[in-house]
């Protein structure tokens, strides 16, 4: 039986937890801290989600980097040691806030098919 090739974390939580208590002692993001959110951001926008229009995905990132510079000290250890999974959903919720004030659905703007259509 052959050996299954284990995949090479591209952010390892142990390393993004070393960097955001080193960032909270200094308070602000450390770079390297930066680096592991931007990877984090690149492997969720370009792997995950699917953008027909480029400029939309570039909003989509910017927003999601920005929720992160935002939150990114609210992350409370004493929780959860997991920064991996509350940096994820940081990313998350930033790209689709980015995805919703690009895609705003105006409700009073739709207008429903059955009602245009002639009673018989």
């Amino acid at each position: 039986m052959k050996n299954k090739k284990q995949k090479k974390e591209y952010v390892n939580n142990e390393m993004l937890l070393r960097e955001i208590r080193r960032s909270k002692e200094r308070g602000e993001l450390t770079p390297e801290a930066l680096n592991l959110i931007i990877k984090i951001v690149d492997r969720l926008t370009n792997n995950k989600m699917i953008y027909l229009d480029q400029m939309d995905k570039d909003d989509c990132y910017s927003e999601a980097i920005y929720q992160v510079l935002k939150n990114w000290d609210k992350f409370d250890e004493t929780k959860s040691d997991n920064a991996f999974s509350f940096f994820t959903q940081v990313i998350k919720n930033g790209l689709a806030i980015g995805w919703n004030s690009i895609h705003k659905l105006n409700r009073k703007q739709i207008i429903r098919i059955d009602y245009l259509k002639e009673k018989d």
